[in-house]
């Protein structure tokens, strides 16, 4: 059982209890509801609805019943006091006198010094008042047979009554009790509270049994459509209707042509030329073992492309970028030409001449000279033809350079500071 289904169950027993209070049958009723309750609720819970159990099977006048559900309860709550004092009081009827006289010593005990405690905050309508469980203990050592004890406790309930300012305690006539035993008296009755009054479930948690709607119902304030009053959540039909929509359109199946498969004749013996003749045609047809299957005609495979193959853009030679790779010859003797270089460093400026096999080295160290730089302070870079700048970084400048990038004999290359 979940919590829900306890504390309907509880409250079902309880109802049915305050509905037929002197009916023994409705009261055994709610009783073995309560116990069925009571193995499945929490822990925390058990000592109220064990009590219940006690004072329902008390009404029953089962004692035994009364006595085993409230050691339970107290073995659950150890500082029930009014379970103490509800045994105290089974522990009398039963003539338990030394036994009861126990638990309203407990009982007194457990109420720390209160003269009231009021269990209405915890579901039960019962006040438990500490003269009058001192009381009862007095009542006890007198079937003992010990009036010494006896009027002890009567006179301390004498004070409590005395020092009471509120005149609550006065509605107990203590005096008459105590004359009695001084005289010889053998019987004092034991005064009752909380008969047939069981804890009911926090009024919290039956509040929060029924479903609550917080948010309300939407209402239609304006619509396109006059008839459209519908207020509720339609995202998933309207993704399966957009889904719908945007679904390509169902391709027109085209049948393809079936040859029918070629019977063979159940005696190869008579027809064995008719049989050679299928055989061939099965085999030039290539039909599938499986009849009516659709055959597959065969195609030629695609001739491949063949294209001319280029030789790589030289500058030095006579070749041309779209000349096949057969006509391309390398020149026998390629001449050194001069180059013309702009050397820029920021807003100085320096023409000098390069031949092709100037080193790599000899260029820095007339950028070094000229343009008044130290060795590994200063970068070297030229703008290529996609307008991006690429570092000089080969030793080799007819390799990197020259061969490439040069055009119309003239190049420019920057200097920058590392």
């Amino acid at each position: 059982m979940n919590e829900k289904e306890i504390i309907t169950s509880w409250n079902e027993a309880v109802e049915l209890y305050k509905s037929n209070p002197d009916d023994h049958a409705s009261i055994r009723q709610a009783r073995d509801q309560l116990k069925t309750v009571i193995s499945s609720y929490p822990k925390q819970g058990v000592s109220k609805l064990c009590y219940n159990v006690a004072i329902l099977s008390r009404l029953l006048g089962d004692n035994a019943t009364d006595l085993e559900y409230l050691n339970l309860c107290l073995s659950k709550d150890q500082h029930n006091a009014i379970a103490y004092y509800q045994r105290g009081l089974v522990q009398y009827a039963m003539k338990r006198y030394a036994d009861s006289a126990k638990d309203f010593q407990q009982c007194v005990d457990s109420m720390r010094q209160a003269t009231l405690i009021d269990y209405a905050q915890l579901g039960l309508r019962c006040k438990l008042y500490q003269h009058e469980v001192i009381y009862n203990e007095a009542a006890c050592h007198l079937k003992l047979g010990n009036r010494k004890n006896c009027m002890y406790a009567l006179l301390e309930v004498k004070k409590l009554i005395d020092k009471d300012t509120t005149k609550v305690l006065h509605t107990l006539d203590i005096q008459t009790p105590i004359e009695s035993v001084r005289n010889g008296g053998n019987t004092l009755e034991v005064i009752v509270a909380g008969e047939g009054k069981l804890y009911t479930p926090p009024v919290s948690k039956l509040n929060n049994l029924a479903k609550k709607n917080y948010l309300g119902k939407a209402k239609v304030v304006s619509s396109l459509q006059t008839g459209d009053t519908f207020s509720g959540f339609v995202g998933p039909k309207l993704k399966a209707l957009d889904r719908v929509k945007k679904a390509p359109p169902d391709r027109p199946s085209s049948p393809r042509p079936t040859t029918p498969t070629p019977q063979l004749s159940e005696s190869p013996s008579t027809n064995s030329a008719d049989n050679k003749s299928l055989l061939e045609e099965l085999k030039n047809q290539k039909v599938s073992s499986q009849p009516g299957r659709p055959v597959t005609p065969e195609y030629p495979p695609p001739k491949p492309l063949i294209r001319p193959k280029l030789a790589p853009p030289t500058s030095s030679g006579g070749v041309d970028a779209k000349t096949p790779l057969a006509a391309a010859k390398p020149p026998l003797n390629p001449k050194p030409s001069v180059c013309n270089v702009e050397l820029i460093a920021g807003d100085r400026m320096e023409k000098m001449s390069l031949s092709s096999n100037t080193n790599f080295l000899k260029l820095m160290d007339t950028v070094g000279t000229v343009m008044e730089y130290d060795r590994g302070t200063f970068s070297l870079w030229y703008l290529n033809r996609q307008g991006t700048y690429t570092a000089i970084d080969s030793q080799d400048i007819v390799a990197h350079v020259w061969r490439n990038k040069v055009k119309n004999n003239q190049m420019t290359i920057y200097v920058f500071g590392v």
